[in-house]
């Protein structure tokens, strides 16, 4: 049973949630069962007192309390949560739990340290007593990705819900790790322990600002919870930078829950359409193309051109990219989609994106066309698919990709959709890769590739599809509708023009 379905007074926002940890005799048993507190949690081992059975830290046997905690007090709703410290235990404790079954009308939180075999670990969960919430320790040493590996790979079939405890230090230098384990099962969330040391504040809306709110969970209510619910009463979100992870989910930065309502400012590359894109409110995302230009005065160097000759260009990318981490508007900061023209584009921009990484708290989409799509021809040359690759991960790696393809319509002929082979061909390149990738897809193209795209966005929980218009060509609101109805709604971006967008959403009304 899920912890924000049992208490739904908590508006869906695990900081809501009170953990009692000091319950390990009876007389605190009772005072946590009276008090305020959520879930009551105990510590379980097996020490000499109790003569091998499993008891408290306070050596009151494991029986006894819970017979304290579920039967003497009838009426005891507050979810539990134990915690066994030592694995030999584990078996007696899932054996009461079952004996008291029941009982147990409220959730149940298992944590346990994930160590020897986990196969029999699961297995005896499954066996003996599976109607919990599993809270593994998560464990973070010199090698992150390995542990977090670990643990999806132990937990990525588990029918029960997963809270993956992790110390509140642990969690921003490794937020790439933990957005992806996060990402992959909605079933994981996590349990915050303040750690040897308490928590910064930074260190405690760093989780909240780069995720659902649902997700995340607090060991310590004075210590934790209390200042998060002070510092967000006190303030309105204008007054507080939010500390977001730049290859973090727009729908996060922006706690939306409909890509559709992302909104695009395309082609921004001039300095007066930038200045106008950063001070609009109603811009959430900012596109603009990158080329390389050859300048006798400065050399080889990225500039912000769509369009030819490049040498009419206004803005470099390093002109660009200081405007858009110095803005002061209460506007800022917004997302940006850098896209890139030429691969010699990605090799000199992306140590430009390095140079500003410590600014660039808000969503960084890195974007170029990889692969040869619909109607193009061998003049259309894409971007080196393994150098954009190579390039991005070895430089700046904490963006969201946007690989796309290369592409044409034609408007007498029958090729105006997406293969299947392009798909596979794309997810060959992209399967392995750890960041958020959004495949671009020209609208005209996409309606008639529902089901190719369908296939694609299903090979991962981290694909999403962002489609875009070309103002040359008729697409139909019912076409941009049937795309919409096609996906989640938070897996389909639209980078339209505002009319076709307002058209879209109306039908979008209409049709509810």
């Amino acid at each position: 049973m899920d912890l924000l379905t049992y208490f739904s007074d908590a508006n869906n926002d695990g900081v809501k949630i009170r953990f009692e940890q000091q319950t390990s005799t009876l007389d605190l048993l009772q005072q946590a069962i009276k008090g305020p507190s959520d879930v009551i949690e105990v510590d379980i081992q097996s020490d000499v007192p109790c003569a091998g059975a499993a008891c408290t830290s306070d050596d009151v046997i494991f029986r006894t309390w819970l017979q304290a905690c579920l039967v003497d007090n009838g009426e005891n709703t507050k979810a539990l949560k134990i915690n066994v410290k030592l694995p030999d235990v584990l078996q007696q404790t899932l054996t009461i739990l079952q004996e008291f079954a029941n009982h147990v009308k409220q959730p149940v939180l298992l944590n346990f340290g994930v160590v020897g075999d986990t196969e029999v670990i699961m297995d005896m969960i499954n066996t003996i007593f599976p109607n919990v919430t599993l809270v593994p320790t998560l464990s973070l040493g010199t090698s992150p990705w390995d542990d977090v590996d670990r643990m999806y790979d132990v937990f990525q079939f588990a029918s029960q819900n997963v809270m993956f405890s992790i110390d509140a230090h642990n969690i921003k230098n490794n937020w790439d790790k933990l957005g992806w384990l996060l990402d992959q099962n909605n079933k994981f969330s996590f349990y915050i322990e303040k750690g040897a040391d308490d928590a910064t504040e930074d260190e405690l809306f760093y989780v909240r600002d780069n995720t659902e709110v649902s997700h995340v969970y607090y060991s310590n209510y004075a210590g934790m919870n209390e200042p998060i619910m002070k510092a967000e009463a006190e303030s309105s979100s204008s007054d507080r930078i939010v500390d977001f992870y730049s290859g973090g989910d727009p729908l996060d930065f922006y706690r939306m829950t409909d890509a559709i309502n992302v909104t695009w400012a395309h082609r921004v590359n001039g300095k007066d359409q930038l200045e106008a894109s950063l001070s609009d409110a109603a811009t959430k995302m900012i596109e603009a193309d990158i080329k390389m230009f050859n300048s006798s005065e400065r050399g080889y160097l990225p500039v912000m051109s769509h369009d030819p000759p490049v040498s009419n260009y206004e803005l470099t990318l390093q002109e660009w990219l200081d405007s858009i981490t110095s803005c002061t508007y209460s506007t800022c900061p917004k997302g940006v989609k850098l896209d890139y023209k030429s691969t010699e584009a990605v090799e000199h921009g992306m140590p430009l994106v390095l140079a500003v990484a410590d600014k660039l708290n808000f969503p960084v989409w890195v974007n170029a066309d990889v692969l040869q799509g619909p109607n193009s021809n061998p003049l259309m040359r894409p971007v080196d698919a393994k150098l954009f690759f190579d390039y991005v991960d070895s430089i700046y790696p904490h963006v969201t990709l946007s690989p796309g393809w290369k592409t044409a319509h034609n408007p007498i002929g029958d090729t105006n959709y997406y293969t299947i082979e392009m798909m596979e061909e794309m997810n060959s390149f992209t399967q392995s890769l750890r960041q958020p990738i959004t495949f671009p897809a020209r609208a005209s193209l996409t309606h008639q590739s529902i089901e190719q795209f369908q296939w694609l966005l299903a090979q991962s929980n981290r694909y999403t599809l962002t489609v875009w218009h070309s103002t040359s060509e008729d697409v139909t609101t019912d076409q941009l509708l049937k795309i919409y109805n096609g996906f989640a709604k938070d897996k389909v971006y639209f980078d339209i023009p505002d009319a076709m967008m307002a058209e879209l959403k109306q039908a979008i009304t209409d049709q509810s």
